[in-house]
């Protein structure tokens, strides 16, 4: 049950306590190979409230009026609360054994042995404080576990592949592509076969391995586009993070040199001359690494550089470009005039029927690639 506390929460002095970042949790299971995990039940309910507070808590419903004697879920302060006390409970072991994001508590340890040891110093501090887990939810002394959407092994992490496949976030019609018609969006067997080809690779993430800090070299690999930014951390050439961000408006008009620095700022890195203040501000950041930089040609770094033109970034820039009316008017003609007509349906049909031409951007063009060429 949710109750609305909007206006409890308004006056509530709002609790900054910091809540964990999944990803710096995960790099702290290098060399595990044994995990348990433990899900506690109804975990904000095992909360009691102050009881100078309860009164706080009271709803209506049609049946009469009710208070919480425990922590509902819809107050302001319940996940750092919960967090702050699930924290307090296991700091001495916190990252060295256990990882904990409110009611999911990780137990791992490199040997069985010392699993064992671990797992049962977390169970008697849950049963000492009265916390219950959720029996259906919890597993014990496994090679491999699901923890946070990520399954973790001691190969390393990856992604949780039955909600992978619900992720389409990267799918992405062209006007050409043959969805988009002026009578709205079509599926023909093109898009079946692209759709696919996208489920296939959602759900065959390959596993990112966990960071070892006892090895002193990580590679980062980076690149820019016109759109935006992408990054791989490696170390032994296997992948342990991604990194995609799109450029806002202002950074799609710097130069190229300028995106390039910007990569490396957000990816982490960089060494080469300066000369606008906007570069020395950003080398700043980069001063207190140690790192040197390593040109890598274009078809060498594939990674990054699909990474950096995410067909999300590339659907924004559509916002800021200029369009003509007068290209409008074209593709209306092309479509109304019959022997423009009778090409485009042999071009859908077959494109060998009707040498030299080209479907782009809706408009038909004629020995596209000499005017390509000739225009570069």
């Amino acid at each position: 049950m949710c109750i609305d506390y909007q206006s409890l929460n308004k006056i509530t002095v709002a609790d900054k306590y910091p809540i964990p970042n999944i990803d710096e949790l995960l790099d702290e299971l290098y060399g595990s190979t044994v995990f348990s995990k433990v899900d506690l039940r109804s975990g904000y309910y095992q909360i009691r409230v102050n009881p100078t507070d309860i009164e706080k808590t009271a709803f209506r419903t049609h049946s009469g009026r009710y208070e919480f004697k425990v922590m509902p879920f819809s107050l302001t302060n319940a996940p750092s609360t919960f967090q702050a006390t699930m924290n307090d409970l296991f700091r001495p072991h916190l990252r060295r054994f256990v990882l904990v994001f409110f009611d999911d508590i990780l137990v791992y340890s490199r040997s069985r042995d010392d699993h064992q040891v671990h797992l049962k110093i977390v169970l008697n501090l849950l049963l000492q404080h009265q916390f219950f887990a959720k029996e259906s939810k919890c597993c014990f002394g496994q090679h491999s576990v699901l923890f946070l959407g990520h399954v973790v092994s001691a190969e390393g992490v990856q992604v949780d592949q039955e909600k992978e496949v619900c992720k389409a976030l990267w799918y992405h019609c062209s006007p050409t592509d043959g969805p988009h018609q002026k009578d709205g969006f079509k599926w023909n067997e093109d898009v079946a076969v692209a759709f696919n080809k996208l489920k296939q690779a959602l759900i065959s993430t390959p596993v990112l391995r966990l960071p070892d800090f006892s090895q002193q070299t990580f590679l980062v690999e980076c690149d820019a586009s016109g759109d935006g930014v992408g990054a791989i951390l490696l170390q032994e050439d296997h992948p342990i993070a991604y990194f995609s961000k799109g450029f806002s408006p202002l950074n799609r008009l710097k130069s190229a040199y300028d995106r390039e620095l910007l990569a490396l700022i957000l990816a982490f890195l960089l060494e080469q001359r300066v000369t606008t203040v906007e570069q020395q501000r950003l080398l700043l950041k980069l001063m207190p690494y140690d790192f040197s930089i390593v040109h890598r040609a274009g078809k060498l770094n594939k990674g990054a550089d699909a990474l950096s033109r995410r067909p999300s970034t590339v659907q924004l820039c559509a916002l800021v470009l200029p369009k003509s009316s007068v290209v409008e008017e074209i593709i209306s003609e092309l479509h109304s005039d019959p022997f423009t007509q009778s090409i485009m349906q042999k071009l859908s049909q077959d494109p060998n029927l009707v040498p030299h031409y080209q479907m782009v951007d809706q408009l038909l063009l004629f020995k596209a690639l000499s005017w390509k060429n000739a225009t570069a």
